[in-house]
């Protein structure tokens, strides 16, 4: 460590330690800051829909110097959108100040937010700690009610020919030309 940074530390202990003397008492060791939520490196999502990804953090020490913040694409959301499609929350802390929570929330989920790395940081006197994720879609099941035929939805079409043939216990062969199995 250089004297720089040795410096910069024994301060930072004295601020602590006038802060918080029982966290000095009871170890030499501060905690550092950790992302707890997202969790996964990927999270799925349904493209056209509304979307709210969470970031909750564990600030090692409780403090008024740490925040928690999203970048996305290494930028502050409100300059990514300025259309305001994506908005961050306030932050949250906890009552006993061990979790601090934000929030993105995406009025709709669009090809852009799937191309884009999403990177939530909580930063403090402790240290900093950061968690990026991508979208990844999913896409939602159609689910039709027990006695509708879901050839119906199609018009008759392809989806109507494979509810056909699949309804059939052995598979025909017909002629295009002249109609003919």
């Amino acid at each position: 460590m250089d004297s720089t940074h040795l410096t910069a530390f024994t301060v930072f202990m004295g601020v602590i330690g006038a802060l918080y003397p029982e966290a000095i008492a009871d170890s030499t060791e501060i905690m550092s800051p950790r992302i707890l939520l997202p969790r996964k490196c990927v999270i799925r999502v349904v493209p056209g829909e509304q979307f709210v990804m969470t970031c909750k953090a564990d600030p090692g020490l409780p403090d008024d110097f740490t925040c928690v913040y999203w970048l996305v694409n290494n930028t502050f959301p409100d300059a990514a959108y300025t259309d305001g499609r994506v908005s961050e929350t306030e932050e949250f802390t906890s009552q006993d100040g061990r979790m601090i929570q934000k929030s993105l929330v995406f009025q709709k989920v669009t090809a852009e937010d799937l191309r884009s790395n999403f990177t939530c940081v909580i930063n403090s006197p402790a240290g900093i700690d950061r968690k990026t994720v991508k979208l990844t879609p999913i896409h939602k099941a159609v689910n039709y009610p027990a006695h509708q035929d879901p050839a119906e939805h199609d018009g008759g079409g392809i989806l109507q020919d494979v509810m056909t043939a699949s309804r059939r216990s052995t598979p025909t062969i017909t002629d295009r030309r002249t109609g003919v199995p």
